[in-house]
This record gives C-alpha cells, sequence and structure tokens, in this order.
C-alpha cells in the first residue's frame, strides 16, 4: 500500500421491513466490495509487473491488504427486528460438532425503534435518535420544537 489517507468502507443498508435473508445479503455486498478491491490490486500488480512467480496465480502480494467494510442495517420499523442476525439463523440445523467450523456472519443491525439500547457520545446524535424515537410519540408541535434545539 502506498503512503498517504488510509479508508475503511462503510455500507449503509436501510430496511423499512424485514429482509428474512439479510445475512446473506449483507455478506454478498461486502464480499462484492472486498473482491473489487482485490481484483483492482491484482490488475495493478500484474500490469506493473510487481509480483513474485508465487503470487502470480492471485495477483495479490503477500504484503498487499485489503480495506476493512462495515455494513449497517439501519432497520425503520416500528416493529422490531424479528428476523436472523447471522448467517447462522438462516442454516439449516448442523451437527454440535461442526458448529466451531461453521463462518458465521453477524449482521451490525441499528434498530431505530429500540434506540434507547444504544450509546452515542456526541449530543447531536443523541438529539436526532431521540427525535427519531419519539417521532411516533409526540404531537407535531412538540417535534417541530426539538428540531429547532438542533446544531446540525
Amino acid at each position: 500500500m502506498g503512503m498517504g489517507a488510509e479508508f475503511v468502507i462503510l455500507g449503509l443498508e436501510n430496511q423499512s421491513h424485514v429482509h428474512y435473508a439479510m445475512p446473506l445479503r449483507i455478506l454478498l455486498y461486502d464480499g462484492l466490495n472486498y473482491f473489487k478491491e482485490y481484483s483492482q490490486i491484482a490488475k495493478n500488480n500484474k500490469r506493473e509487473k510487481r509480483i513474485s512467480n508465487t503470487e502470480f496465480l492471485s495477483g495479490f502480494k503477500k504484503t498487499d491488504r485489503l480495506h476493512p467494510v462495515f455494513t449497517i442495517v439501519a432497520y425503520y420499523s416500528e416493529i422490531p427486528w424479528d428476523g436472523p442476525k447471522c448467517l447462522k439463523d438462516i442454516m439449516l440445523p448442523m451437527a454440535p460438532e461442526l458448529e466451531c467450523y461453521f463462518n458465521d456472519y453477524s449482521l451490525n443491525l441499528l434498530q431505530i425503534c429500540d434506540t434507547s439500547s444504544y450509546i452515542f457520545h456526541h449530543p447531536d446524535v443523541n438529539a436526532v435518535f431521540d427525535l427519531i424515537h419519539k417521532v411516533t410519540e409526540l404531537p407535531i408541535a412538540e417535534i417541530e420544537a426539538i428540531k429547532k434545539t438542533l446544531t446540525l
């Protein structure tokens, strides 16, 4: 990797309804992001002939690294999420002795209706999520008054 700024890749999947295959969907999105970055690195390595004989097949050098991908599923329904939260939740039963070999994939699920269980360290983020949480409980005039106090 070159010198300079490094980034992480943040994905946001907005959901207003439960998607009962969401762990698989997020696994695919994240995997495609990793594959896209890997392909670009391999293409550059091969074009610039920067790889050894043992690295030729993959096009990926021993020292190459990918950027981490973090995908958050923001769920906006008033009905609590009752879908799977990890890949294992949608798998057929497996022998207990094989479970330790299974590569599970968990969701980073943000349930907007349950923001009281989250801890946000920035007061404006707290205010926004409090407003979202209360939107169904408060009269419109009170919501407008709260919005005026935000400094976004």
